[in-house]
């Protein structure tokens, strides 16, 4: 009987050691790397670490938090700054600023299915009161991963999340899943798109950004969804969730390498901007955005402004002096803009425009074409 016993215990003891939480646990202001045993807490507290089990390991079956607690006066931050290996068996959130800035980085938040992976000011991970705010900023190495919930609400009710991904640099980003459930596209980049819920629920709103800089970065991912990810989002206050994709150019910009891509999907219940601006100089004849290498994916939706004025087909756009106009039927394989939705006519670019449309930008005619809203 004593022997059965201590069996059930150690049993017990294995369990709570392979399914409890990783914690993310900083006691100052100082920016730890990822490979600090000291900063990892499995205890669960909400004050400073009281022991060091370790450095998460790749295999870990459980959800790996890096939490501001309510207790800490600066954000919780982590840097990666070697190669991690996969977890494919942890969901990984951030609710504090993870940097990913050597050319040795290397981490993959691999756990498949929906909603698992990467997500960035989380409320499910708990942590600080109110409204979160997590980054992610990589200047270099690479990241994997199955998803990228930049705002991740579920049903609470509490302030908004704030979450912001900016990638630059000798850098690669690679998002493998896309999947599917309903009308709620669950896979991907998701800029303001993780609320999880098709019903008429009370729901976390999100405000959310992801920023690409210069040339150097290497960008691909499955499905692309700014705004909601879903086309009724239940009783979200119009304009709740705000997703933006914003673009810095030097010489020019990395596109977004995509397979499909979902905007303003909660049409009234979300906010889709576009920015795209400059500051390095003089910017390219055409401004390749978002590549959708899937022939015959047509863009699902549009944006609602860009650079703050309207972003229909051949809404017009300045851009570091010169005269642009917007399309959502580029084909960027033979450089031309198609006429209709088909084929490879799928990609999102900024172009100058043609002779008769520059003379109409002069005399201040030219109207934004908006495309119908989806039904």
């Amino acid at each position: 009987m004593r022997r059965l016993s201590l069996i059930i215990f150690l049993v017990c003891l294995m369990s709570n050691s392979v399914f409890a939480s990783y914690l993310w646990m900083q006691d100052s202001a100082y920016t730890y790397d990822w490979n600090t045993p000291q900063q990892w807490d499995l205890t669960g507290t909400t004050g400073p670490p009281s022991v060091a089990p370790g450095v998460p390991p790749p295999a870990t079956t459980t959800e790996i938090k890096m939490i501001t607690h309510t207790w800490m006066t600066v954000k919780a931050t982590s840097t990666v700054s070697q190669a991690q290996g996969d977890y494919t068996g942890a969901t990984v959130s951030v609710n504090g600023t993870l940097y990913v800035n050597n050319a040795n980085s290397s981490i993959g938040f691999m756990r498949t299915g929906s909603k698992n992976g990467l997500r960035v000011a989380s409320q499910s991970a708990g942590g600080i009161t109110g409204g979160l705010t997590a980054d992610v900023n990589q200047t270099a190495g690479a990241v994997r991963a199955s998803n990228v919930y930049l705002g991740y609400g579920g049903t609470m009710t509490s302030a908004p999340g704030n979450a912001t991904y900016v990638i630059q640099g000798d850098s690669t980003l690679d998002i493998t899943n896309d999947s599917i459930a309903g009308n709620i596209h669950m896979g991907g980049l998701q800029v303001a798109g993780g609320s999880n819920q098709a019903t008429a629920q009370p729901m976390r709103s999100q405000i959310a950004k992801f920023v690409v800089v210069g040339t150097g970065p290497t960008i691909n991912v499955t499905s692309l969804v700014v705004g909601d990810n879903i086309v009724r989002i239940g009783n979200l206050a119009p304009n709740a969730n705000q997703g933006t994709l914003e673009f810095k150019l030097g010489s020019g910009v990395s596109p977004i390498n995509c397979r499909s891509v979902y905007l303003d999907g909660g049409e009234a219940n979300s906010l889709t901007a576009l920015v795209v601006g400059a500051p390095g100089g003089g910017p390219p004849d055409i401004i390749l955005l978002a590549n959708n290498t899937s022939d015959g994916n047509a863009v699902v939706g549009f944006f609602d402004t860009v650079n703050g004025g309207p972003a229909g087909e051949g809404a017009p756009v300045s851009v570091g002096g010169r005269n642009y106009e917007l399309t959502y039927m580029y084909d960027a394989v033979n450089n031309v803009k198609g006429g209709v939705r088909n084929g490879t006519y799928n990609d999102i670019a900024l172009l100058i425009p043609e002779p008769a449309t520059i003379a109409l930008f002069g005399l201040g005619l030219l109207a934004a074409v908006r495309r119908p809203r989806r039904k």
